[in-house]
C-alpha cells in the first residue's frame, strides 16, 4: 500500500471514529498530494510529509507531528549514512570540497534517499571531504 492509499485509508478510519484532529490533518495532507500530482508515489509524497512535520514543529504544534511521523519512513542514524557517503567517496575517488554536490547527486540517488536527512549527510559530506 503506498503512502497515498495509507492516508486514504485513515481518513476513512478517523471519519468512523469521529477524530476531528486526524481527519483534518489528513486533508490537508491529501490536498498537499493534489498539488504536486494526482497518484503520487512514496518518493514523491514522503518530502511533502517531512515538510508538514517541519512546518508543524516550527509552529509547536506536538499533536500534528505526531500524525504526521508515523508516515514517514524510519530515518537512518548518522553512523549509517557516514558509511553510505564514505562508500560513495571511495567509490569514485572524490577527494575535496569541489566533488561536495556530486556526492550529494549520489546519496540523493541511492534507493534508501527517503530516508536519510539531506542536512546531516550534508555535514558529514563536508567532513569526510574536508
Amino acid at each position: 500500500m503506498t503512502l497515498h492509499e495509507q492516508i486514504n485509508t485513515d481518513m476513512i478510519s478517523a471519519m468512523k471514529s469521529k477524530n476531528r484532529e486526524t481527519l483534518e490533518l489528513l486533508r490537508v495532507v491529501k490536498g498537499e498530494f493534489g498539488r504536486v500530482g494526482k497518484d503520487l508515489t512514496d518518493d514523491q509524497a514522503i518530502p511533502v510529509v517531512r515538510k508538514m512535520v517541519e512546518n508543524a514543529k516550527e509552529l509547536g504544534n506536538e499533536n500534528e507531528v505526531m500524525i504526521l511521523e508515523k508516515y514517514l519512513p524510519q530515518m537512518l542514524g548518522e553512523q549509517q549514512v557516514k558509511t553510505l557517503v564514505a562508500g560513495i567517496i571511495n567509490k569514485n575517488k572524490f577527494s575535496g570540497m569541489q566533488d561536495m554536490g556530486k556526492v550529494m547527486k549520489e546519496v540523493k540517488s541511492l534507493p534508501s534517499a527517503s530516508q536519510i536527512d539531506g542536512k546531516l549527510a550534508s555535514q558529514i559530506t563536508r567532513d569526510l571531504l574536508s
